[in-house]
C-alpha cells in the first residue's frame, strides 16, 4: 500500500504509471491478468492497456459485439460503472456465479485466462477515467471480501495517478531496459510476424492511441509509416546511399523506446527483402527501484538517498537536495551498502534494480 501511494505522487503520466500499478496492485490483491480500458467524456473507449501476450484480438473482439451492450446480461456496463458510485469496485461473481458458462466468457475472457474477475471504476469527480479488471485463472479462487475492502482503499491512489496529463516533456537521463520484442517487416513497413508482447511495444512506440479503430485494425496499418521509415534506412544503408541511421530513440505518452532495424536477409544485389526491427522498452530508474522489495524494505530517506545516487548526483549535491550535510549522505551510503551487503555506489543502485 505503501508502494502505491508513493508511485501516485510521482506525478508520472498516467501511461507510464500505470503498468508500475498493476504490478504493485498485485502484491495488494493478487492476480494474474489486468485489463484498462481508457474511456473519454462519452465513455467510449479511447486506449487500453491488457496484460496478456495476445495481441489486439482479445480486445478487438470485445469492442466490437459486447462493449457496453450485451455484457450487460452479465455484470455491470462500463457506463453503469462510472456513472453509480455504488459501482465502484465490483466482483462479477455477484452479479453472474457461474460466469465461466457464459458466452462473454467463451469469446473473450477464456483467452485472457480471466476468469475470476473484479473491476474498478476510476473516476475524477465526474470525469470517466476508465475501467480496470484484474483476474484470476479456472484454477485459483475467487476475489475474497477482505480483498475487496482493500480493492477500495487502493482505488483513489490509481486514480489520482491516472489523473496525470498523457504527455512526456522529458525523459531521466538514468533508464534501463525493461521489455523487448522483435517484428519482422517488408520494405513498405507491413508487419509479416511479431514475437510475444510486439503489439503492445509497437503501440507504445508510435504513440498511437488504442481506440476503437486501432483495435480493429488487425495488419497495423497505424504503424507503418514509422516501420517503412526504419525500412527504407536499411534499405538506402544496404545500396550505400546512406539516409541516417536505422534506429529511432523516442518518447511517447507511453514511455521511452528504442527502435533499432536492421536487414533480415538480402537478395544478391545486397537489397534488403525483409527487416528484423527491436523495440525496447526503457523504465526509468526510480520506477525500476520501486518495484523492487529490497528498496521497498528502505526507510523514507534512505530510499531518497538510493533515487538520487541512480541519478548520478555527486554526495554534496545530494546533501543539498535532502538539507544535510555531505558527511551524513557518506554515512547513509554506507548504511545502505552494509544492508545490501555491496560497497559501491554503482553495486546499491544495482542491487535495487535487481
Amino acid at each position: 500500500m505503501a508502494a502505491l501511494q508513493r508511485l501516485a505522487a510521482l506525478g508520472l503520466p498516467d501511461r507510464v504509471a500505470f503498468p508500475e500499478f498493476v504490478g504493485l496492485l498485485s502484491e495488494v490483491a493478487p492476480f494474474e491478468t489486468a485489463a484498462m480500458l481508457w474511456l473519454g467524456p462519452d465513455h467510449d473507449p479511447i486506449d487500453t492497456f491488457i496484460t496478456v501476450d495476445a495481441g489486439p484480438e482479445l480486445i478487438t473482439r470485445y469492442a466490437n459485439r459486447w462493449f457496453d451492450a450485451e455484457e450487460g446480461r452479465y455484470y455491470p456496463r462500463q457506463r453503469e460503472m462510472q456513472l453509480n458510485p455504488a459501482l465502484g469496485v465490483i466482483r462479477v461473481s455477484d452479479y453472474t456465479p457461474a460466469f465461466g458458462e457464459t458466452e462473454l466468457y467463451d469469446e473473450v475472457y477464456s483467452g485472457g485466462r480471466h476468469h475470476w474477475i473484479a473491476g474498478l471504476a476510476l473516476r475524477d469527480g465526474a470525469r470517466p477515467i476508465g475501467n480496470l479488471g484484474i483476474g484470476r485463472p479456472p484454477r485459483g479462487r475467487d476475489f475474497s471480501d477482505a480483498e475487496m475492502r482493500l480493492l477500495r482503499l487502493v482505488r483513489p491512489y490509481i486514480v489520482q495517478a491516472m489523473s496525470r496529463a498523457d504527455g512526456l516533456d522529458a525523459w531521466p537521463d538514468a533508464d534501463l531496459e525493461d521489455q523487448a520484442a522483435i517484428l519482422v517487416t517488408d520494405l513498405e513497413g507491413r508487419v509479416l510476424h511479431a514475437s510475444p508482447g510486439a503489439w503492445r511495444l509497437l503501440h507504445g512506440a508510435a504513440g498511437v492511441p488504442a481506440d476503437l479503430a486501432v483495435l480493429r485494425d488487425r495488419v497495423y496499418e497505424w504503424a507503418r509509416p514509422m516501420l517503412a521509415t526504419l525500412a527504407a534506412r536499411v534499405d538506402d544503408g544496404l545500396a550505400g546511399a546512406g539516409g541516417g541511421v536505422a534506429r529511432s530513440d523516442t518518447v511517447t505518452a507511453y514511455g521511452r523506446f528504442v527502435i533499432k532495424a536492421y536487414a533480415l536477409d538480402a537478395n544478391t544485389e545486397g537489397e534488403a527483402r525483409t527487416v528484423g526491427v527491436q523495440i525496447e522498452k526503457r523504465l526509468p530508474v526510480g520506477l525500476k527501484m520501486l518495484r523492487s522489495p529490497l528498496f521497498r524494505a528502505l526507510t523514507p530517506r534512505e530510499q531518497e538517498v538510493a533515487r538520487m545516487l541512480a541519478t548520478g548526483m555527486s554526495y554534496p549535491v545530494i546533501g543539498d537536495r535532502l538539507g544535510m550535510g555531505s558527511s551524513t549522505v557518506v554515512t547513509h551510503v554506507r548504511n545502505l551498502g552494509q544492508k545490501l551487503g555491496v560497497g559501491s555506489r554503482e553495486e546499491i543502485v544495482g542491487a535495487l534494480c535487481a
